[in-house]
């Protein structure tokens, strides 16, 4: 009686343990979304009184900021940023982040009466931050809209929300598209597999520290 029970209690277990593996295999996908779509924030376009472009993929930042300056989101462009693009530094041209992000900002921008300026401070998004706020208070900003990577968009509310936690600032964060992946099947692409790992390290160093 007692082996008939302790192997009744191995069978179950070994079902519950087939059933739990097959439910991770049908709903593999469903659950890989929840992993992206915790680390990006929505986003709704509505006027601002300036865009703000993250340092750090230029291509891809710049290129959704020019699209939200047309769809009316703002005319005044700030890029942040002090580090400088080693890719850049291999072609000889000694460019700051920032300098890149506004060169393609105004490559995909057909708005001419735009204003892009550049904020060559922060080489890390903390530091950025901390100048943006600076830079806020000094232009009187009520309303600011920041664009950055979709899987950075996490961050930086975790961020904002520190940094400008006592003043009375209202922030959108706009989530720029990758143009290597599909941020809702990031699974498909080893560039989306590593942009997902890389940003859950660095939000766990930002939790941590």
């Amino acid at each position: 009686m007692i082996y008939k029970k302790k192997l009744l209690r191995l069978v179950l277990v070994a079902v519950g343990i087939a059933v739990f593996i097959s439910a991770l295999f049908v709903f593999r996908f469903t659950i890989a979304r929840l992993f992206s779509d915790f680390l990006v924030v929505s986003y709704t376009p509505q006027p601002s009184e300036a865009l703000i472009v993250l340092s750090g993929n230029a291509y891809d930042r710049g290129k959704y900021a020019a699209s939200l300056i047309e769809a009316g989101v703002s005319k005044t462009i700030i890029c942040t940023g002090a580090n400088k693009d080693a890719n850049a530094l291999i072609l000889g041209k000694d460019f700051y982040e920032c300098e890149l992000s506004e060169l393609a900002v105004k490559k995909f921008c057909a708005d001419t009466t735009i204003s892009v300026d550049t904020l060559c401070r922060g080489t890390s998004t903390y530091e950025e931050m901390e100048s943006l706020l600076q830079l806020s208070k000094r232009k009187g900003w009520s309303h600011i809209t920041i664009v950055s990577s979709a899987f950075h968009t996490r961050r930086i509310r975790m961020t904002c929300n520190k940094v400008f936690k006592n003043y009375a600032i209202k922030i959108d964060i706009a989530p720029a598209p990758s143009r290597l992946y599909n941020i809702n099947a990031w699974w498909q692409s080893e560039y989306g597999l590593i942009d997902l790992n890389n940003e859950y390290v660095k939000l766990l160093y930002y939790i941590l520290k």
